[in-house]
């Protein structure tokens, strides 16, 4: 219907004339309006229309001049694209001057679509660890349970993490798929391989702290941490012969005259500013990574206000406890068995003062309403025994053996900490952290009173500056060595 009426305009159009009239065959001019209402001008009007009653001779002579040509619908679709386009052309060439052809059309083409990258292997996968065990984990506002164990995959975006551990004041960070600048959740790199090809994902740690708990608190968990360390000190005997430390002015031993009391003992580092400007700030950024720093990440914990153990570094595991690392120094209080104090809170080394502050192990459980907390003193934590700290530091810290170009020990302690700790020397090529029992022959280190001594020939021979132990003391280093074998 729409296509009859549009040729129907078409033609009337193309119809549309001029019709010229003889003005002699005009009939007088008519009378004025009647009561009817008839104008003079409609009466004219009606009169060029009523000729046809007129004689032949008075007949008006008319001629229809067409205005336009005729034209076919299709022709007139040729004639509208025609000129759109040389219209667009002139807008082209008169724009070329001042955009270039190429970005106009791409202004009208519109932007182009950004492509959605393709994430690398695992780097939407993360590995999560958290303590205190007892905390709950939110994210994206839902509780969320998770394995140390196994990875879970985020989906693209931001995403906030909330950890929770009561008394703890909650940690609340973001982390982004794929990682951003911007993120505040702590994380490390891993190595996570994919279906057997070498890949690293993320590690994300949620670590409380001792200085994230209200101030009351804070001094509650302190007493609670040095009572455990209190029920650790151990008491042996000097006897006379023997040295010990006792730092007096140049003079950092004395050799005892008489039976003395040694009692080692340990005080709980909290927030020292001297500590870490002396073993933290030189070689850790002001920060005791403990763990961390060994494995080149940049992930730092304080351990002077409590480091979580890492759950990949533990190989004891409680369930209910949250396994942390303290620093506390190890003094030595010396008296007579009359009770007469010699000395009092003498560091155990009488080389490096600053080696008298050690990382200790620290299991911490909070029951609802108060804090209770216990020393690992266990050699399977991966660290050394009480009796043997200062032992460790001792042998990577006095000159390299005579002969040697490497050397591996291992250390082993006597039952009651304070009676000492050997090290069990060996040639070798591996580090000297190295843990490896040492074959024959054997070289023994005797560390006691804050005092390491070459306790058998071949020691004496790789230390020759270090003090010789005597009879009584070499005799012990052997009772103490032969318990590693047992």
């Amino acid at each position: 219907m729409r296509d009859k009426d549009l040729e129907q305009s078409q033609k009337q159009d193309d119809d549309f004339t001029i019709e010229m009239i003889d003005l002699d065959t005009l009939p007088e001019e008519p009378a004025p309006e009647t009561p009817g209402g008839n104008s003079g001008r409609n009466s004219r009007d009606e009169a060029v229309s009523s000729t046809p009653s007129s004689p032949p001779d008075k007949q008006a002579v008319k001629t229809h001049i067409s205005l336009r040509t005729k034209l076919t619908g299709r022709q007139r679709i040729i004639r509208v694209v025609s000129s759109a386009i040389v219209i667009i052309v002139a807008l082209l060439l008169i724009l070329n001057n001042t955009v270039p052809v190429h970005s106009l059309f791409g202004l009208l083409a519109g932007p182009t679509p950004t492509a959605t990258a393709t994430l690398v292997p695992n780097i939407d996968h993360f590995y999560l660890d958290a303590s205190p065990p007892w905390g709950k984990l939110t994210l994206d506002g839902h509780d969320f349970v998770f394995s140390t164990n196994e990875a879970v995959q985020l989906t693209r975006g931001h995403h906030q993490f909330v950890w929770q551990a009561s008394p703890f004041r909650p940690i609340r960070c973001t982390l982004s798929v794929p990682i951003a600048t911007s993120d505040t959740c702590k994380h490390i790199a891993i190595a996570a391989p994919m279906n057997g090809v070498p890949s690293t994902a993320q590690e994300v740690t949620f670590y409380d702290t001792l200085n994230m708990l209200p101030s009351t608190q804070q001094a509650a968990l302190i007493q609670t941490a040095q009572k455990a360390l209190d029920a650790v000190q151990s008491t042996t005997t000097v006897q006379p012969g023997e040295p010990f430390v006792q730092l007096e002015g140049n003079i950092t031993s004395d050799i005892a005259t008489q039976p003395l009391h040694a009692t080692l003992h340990f005080d709980l580092s909290v927030g020292d500013p001297a500590l870490e400007s002396a073993i933290c700030a030189s070689n850790y950024n002001s920060e005791c990574y403990f763990l961390y720093h060994f494995q080149s990440q940049d992930v730092t914990q304080n351990c002077d206000w409590f480091c979580t153990v890492p759950d990949s570094y533990s190989t004891v595991t409680f369930p209910n406890y949250w396994q942390t690392i303290v620093i506390a120094h190890a003094y030595w209080d010396f008296t007579t068995l009359d009770g007469r104090t010699i000395a009092r809170d003498q560091p155990d080394t009488e080389f490096d003062l600053t080696n008298s502050a050690h990382f200790m192990f620290l299991d911490i459980v909070w029951n609802g309403t108060g804090w209770q907390a216990t020393i690992d003193t266990q050699e399977e934590n991966g660290y050394n025994s009480l009796a043997c700290l200062a032992t460790n530091n001792e042998i990577n810290e006095i000159p390299s053996p005579v002969g040697l170009d490497g050397f591996g020990f291992s250390l082993t302690s006597a039952t009651v900490p304070a009676a000492g700790c050997v090290a069990i020397v060996q040639p070798t090529a591996a580090s000297p952290s190295s843990s490896v029992p040492a074959p024959s022959p054997q070289a023994y280190c005797l560390y006691r009173f804050g005092i390491l001594l070459a306790a058998n020939p071949l020691a004496h021979r790789y230390w020759p500056h270090i003090p010789v132990a005597n009879p009584y003391e070499q005799s012990l280093a052997k009772q103490i060595a032969a318990t590693q074998t047992r």
